[in-house]
């Protein structure tokens, strides 16, 4: 068992509690104090870092932070603290809330603090007595147990505690309300707190009034461009200098410019005058800027988001070739004008052309081209006559153009390329009629389609649309390739093609046809009536029989294309063997070693080409009748069996052996070209004998229209005559007199008509026509075309009556109305009568220059008329005859095209016009609508003749290609004089002169009026 502790001991021991408990509390006050000043300096600092930098918010709030640290240790580690919180002062503390013994407990405390300090060692004052001082720490201790010192201390702190919460929530409280207030200042504010980094990053703009000077590079030729407030984006072109200049938002110290990111970051330096930031740099590339600012307190901020560098490339240059707009065959292959335009954002430096020939290498030329321009449009003579083509050469071209960006370097670009295709007319040819040839197996193929998908009524509407509208469209397409061949060969050959003729005619029946049956196969699909159902099926059968009809015929002349071609072949063939006599004969007279290695390739070249000629005639012979191939394969053989003796005499050196043998060659050759010549004048005799016969009885019924037409028409010219001289006779009157009396009296009615026009203006309309008919009545008396100038008479008579009616109507209101118009409006009226009247004497005279014919015709001559009616409509009966004759032959072959057809029936029509006029006793009229079906007549004729010149054959060709058959220039018919139309006998229709004279009414330039006037002159008489 222990003995006891000392009453000191224990008293010190409750003290000690105590005092230790005392010290927690402080800390805590010290703590909560502590940690109120820290919110409460945020809260503050936060939002005043609107006025000063974040950085030195950061920074003072730091401070604020390691003072109250620093002040915490020494009241918490050094001496000072501890004297506070002494144990006398704890006594104290513990004695206040004694009950009374403050005094005894103070005593206590003192007594043992002089005890544990060594006695007298530590006072001044005379020592106690032991004895005393021991039974007053007794008391004491006994008196502090019982009141238990830890709740006294307690309570002691207990107000002091409820004012440290207090002041710690109100700063708390604070804090929030200015984080509620101003958030982005908080979180700044943490970030710069937080950082480690040298740099605080910002994220609010650190400079402002921001103004930027763009210099381009000098090439571009731009001036240099401000630009002023925006948000500071930096755009231009690669290679510009930007001067900036920006106001800080605070004085800085220094201040810099970051350029990009991480390791490729470049920092460019600013100049700091006040609050201003200068500088420059170069823009490259796309980018971003930020600007860093160091200011006079706190660390150096950094704009985290930064501002835009855009660069915009130098674009590359442009350049087409307008012209030739596409690839070319030049017959001419002199010099060939190259049109281009070419544009650069800022300006072209050089353009060149660079041309191959065939496949050689690429030649260069520079052009030359007028100073730095951004946009160039011009052209170029390329002279291809230093090139030395040959037929069948392809020049191959483009276009290079070249910028002038000194920055990046030179962008160039080149056209696309042109093909210049030195023309072969012989090679052209060919390639049409190998078109031509392969264009019958589509025919095929579309006949096959058609018959593959009959249409009937039990017949399912849709499969069949289904398969037919492709058709159609299929059938479209070699039309339309028909056509394109026809206009070449058309081309190739001065339009008198046999080829070509056939091909367009069939060309514009396919289209006609399939387009027809396409709207009906396209009705079809929509809608399955029993009409369209009918429609369609007959479209079809009539597609068919044309189909069927085509392919025959041009089965036949796609053999005698193969003929014309192999004659071709021949011909070069024939060629070929005499240049190799040639060659052979200058090696035996020189002798010469050297010459003979050369000729001897050349006799190689030469049998080469001898051999594709050769294989092309072995391709054309496959759509030959047998009959032509039997005969034709004798003379080939013959000839490849003088190819085997070539080499071996040539290597012999046996050369008279030699000649001989390409002698034979020749003559094998000649025999093959007869042979061809031949078969092209027989190929289908007995096919198309029947048809022959019916063209030749058309051509003999046309020449027989034609010489009752000239007949008719010569007696109509006559009775018209004698009706001109009746008439003038029976008037009895000085023509000219009239004329010029007309004329005058019409330009007296033209001045009255402009006076009332000045006058009333609200009737210029109807006064506008009157004058213009009273102008082509002029005119037309000027020509002494009395018909005309009667109808436009009486034409002018109507209007002024007219104008005149209304003017009247005008002026009868004014005077009612005492309108101060009035009297403007009854002079124009007075005018306007004055110039009706005169138009009336006009009309009138012209009226007597055509009496009643039966008034001036006798019995006689009105009989002749009639006689002459009944003539013409029974030529028009057989001309209409003849159009069916066409008809029936076209649909044997395509002989005769939609023009020739039309041309008949525009015949047809003229006569049966002429018939009319005749009935009506017109003769002048008739004579013109005879002279316009002699003239259709005759065109028909031509046609026929030309396609008789020159083609031979037994096959009949369409118009151009058929045997003449109106005989050659041997006929006796084509001895007879050929007569000049008279002016009567071909005077336009009035409807044609009708047009000229409202076309002479049109404005003229003055320089050119009289040429003018001159030419419809020309053309009305």
């Amino acid at each position: 068992m222990s003995s006891p502790k000392p009453v000191a001991q224990r008293l010190q021991t409750h003290l000690d509690a105590a005092h230790h408990r005392a010290q927690r509390k402080e800390r805590i006050l010290l703590a909560l104090g502590a940690g109120a000043i820290v919110l409460a300096l945020w809260a503050i600092l936060a939002p005043l870092s609107l006025a000063i930098s974040v950085g030195l918010a950061a920074w003072i709030l730091r401070t604020g932070l390691l003072v109250a640290l620093a002040g915490a240790v020494v009241l918490l580690k050094y001496k000072w603290p501890r004297r506070i919180f002494a144990s006398t002062r704890i006594a104290e503390v513990v004695a206040l809330q004694s009950e009374g013994r403050r005094s005894a407990v103070q005593t206590a405390s003192e007594l043992i603090a002089w005890k544990n300090a060594g006695g007298m060692r530590a006072q001044r004052r005379p020592p106690p007595s032991l004895s005393l001082v021991e039974a007053h720490l007794e008391e004491t201790e006994a008196a502090l147990d019982a009141s238990k010192a830890n709740e006294r201390v307690d309570r002691a702190f207990k107000d002091l505690e409820r004012r440290a919460n207090y002041t710690f929530a109100i700063a708390g409280l604070l804090l929030i309300v200015s984080a509620a207030i101003f958030p982005a200042q908080h979180r700044a504010l943490v970030r710069a707190f937080a950082s480690t980094s040298e740099a605080e990053i910002s994220d609010l703009p650190l400079v402002g009034d921001l103004q930027l000077t763009l210099r381009y590079p000098a090439y571009t030729g731009l001036h240099a461009r401000e630009v002023k407030g925006g948000d500071g984006t930096i755009r231009g072109l690669k290679g510009t200098t930007v001067q900036l200049r920006a106001t800080a938002e605070k004085p800085p110290r220094s201040a810099s410019l970051t350029i990009g990111e991480g390791n490729a970051a470049r920092v460019v330096p600013l100049a700091v005058d006040g609050r201003d930031l200068i500088g420059e740099f170069m823009i490259d590339k796309n980018d971003r800027y930020r600007f860093s600012v160091k200011p006079l307190f706190g660390s150096e901020l950094k704009e985290r988001k930064g501002h835009a560098i855009v660069v915009d490339e130098d674009k590359y240059p442009t350049i087409e070739i307008r012209e030739p707009a596409q690839d070319l065959e030049l017959k001419d292959t002199g010099r060939l004008s190259i049109a281009y335009a070419s544009d650069d954002d800022f300006a072209i430096s050089e353009i060149a052309l660079n041309y191959r020939v065939n496949s050689g290498n690429v030649q260069r030329v520079v052009l030359p081209a007028p100073e730095q321009k951004q946009r160039i449009r011009s052209d170029y003579a390329f002279d291809l006559s230093t090139l030395q083509l040959k037929p069948g050469d392809i020049v191959t071209i483009e276009l290079e153009a070249k910028d002038n960006d000194t920055v990046s370097g030179p962008k160039k670009t080149t056209s696309r390329q042109r093909k210049i295709t030195a023309f072969s007319s012989d090679q052209h040819r060919r390639q049409l009629l190998a078109r031509f040839r392969a264009v019958v197996d589509k025919l095929v193929d579309q006949l096959g389609d058609e018959l593959e998908n009959p249409l009937s009524e039990s017949a399912d509407s849709t499969a069949y649309t289904q398969k037919a509208l492709p058709v159609d469209e299929r059938g479209l397409s070699v039309a339309m390739e028909l056509s394109d061949i026809a206009k070449g060969l058309k081309d190739a050959e001065g339009g008198q093609s046999k080829f070509a003729l056939a091909a367009e005619r069939s060309a514009i029946e396919m289209r006609q046809a399939y387009s027809a049956k396409k709207l009906l196969d396209t009705a079809l699909s929509k809608s399955r009536t029993p009409q369209n159902l009918a429609t369609t099926a007959q479209r079809q059968n009539e597609t068919v029989l044309l189909l069927e009809k085509t392919v025959i015929y041009f089965e036949d002349l796609r053999a005698l294309a193969a003929i014309e071609e192999m004659k071709a072949q021949a011909k070069e063939l024939q060629a070929t063997s005499q240049q190799l006599k040639e060659l052979l004969q200058k090696y035996k007279e020189t002798g010469d070693e050297a010459l003979k290695t050369a000729l001897e390739a050349e006799i190689n070249e030469l049998k080469r080409r001898i051999g594709e000629i050769m294989q092309k005639m072995a391709e054309l012979r496959k759509g030959l009748p047998q009959e032509f191939v039997n005969r034709e394969a004798v003379e080939r053989r013959a000839m490849e069996n003088i190819f085997d003796k070539v080499d071996q005499l040539l290597a012999e050196n046996r050369l008279d052996e030699l000649a001989g043998e390409l002698d034979r060659l020749d003559n094998q050759i000649k025999n093959m070209e007869n042979a061809m010549n031949d078969a092209e004048q027989e190929y289908g005799g007995e096919r198309y004998s029947e048809l022959k016969r019916e063209l030749q009885e058309m051509a003999q019924n046309l020449e027989a229209v034609e010489a009752a037409q000239k007949d008719v028409m010569e007696k109509t010219r006559d009775a018209e005559q004698a009706y001109r001289e009746a008439a003038q006779k029976q008037l009895g009157q000085n023509l000219d007199q009239m004329v010029k009396q007309s004329l005058k009296d019409l330009e007296d009615a033209e001045r009255a008509l402009q006076k009332a026009n000045e006058k009333e203006p609200r009737v210029s309309g109807g006064l506008d026509k009157a004058q213009s008919r009273v102008g082509d009545t002029r005119n037309a008396l000027e020509q002494r075309d009395f018909l005309e100038a009667r109808e436009m008479a009486r034409n002018a008579q109507a209007e002024a009556r007219d104008v005149t009616e209304s003017l009247k109507s005008l002026a009868r209101i004014d005077q009612l109305t005492s309108n101060s118009s009035g009297k403007r409006a009854d002079d124009a009226h007075k005018a306007a009568q004055e110039a009706y009247g005169k138009i009336a004497e006009v009309a009138k005279r012209l009226e007597k220059l055509f009496p009643d014919p039966k008034d001036v015709l006798s019995p006689k001559q009105m009989q002749a008329l009639d006689e002459l009616r009944k003539r013409q409509q029974e030529i028009a009966q057989r001309t209409g005859k003849i159009s069916q004759q066409m008809k029936d032959i076209n649909k044997q072959a395509p002989m005769f095209d939609q023009n020739a057809q039309s041309d008949m029936e525009g015949a047809k029509g003229s006569m049966e016009r002429a018939g009319q006029e005749l009935g009506q006793k017109q003769a002048g009229r008739a004579v013109s609508s005879q002279a316009a079906a002699l003239g259709q007549l005759q065109k028909m004729k031509d046609a026929m003749k030309r396609q008789g010149q020159g083609q031979g054959g037994a096959m009949p060709m369409p118009i151009g290609g058929m045997p003449n058959p109106f005989g050659d220039g041997n006929d006796a018919r084509n001895q007879e004089k050929v007569e000049i139309p008279s002016g009567e006998q071909f005077k336009v229709p009035p409807e044609f002169r009708r047009d000229i004279l409202d076309a002479m009414k049109q404005g003229t330039p003055q320089k050119f009026k009289q040429q003018v006037d001159e030419f419809y002159k020309e053309l009305i008489k």
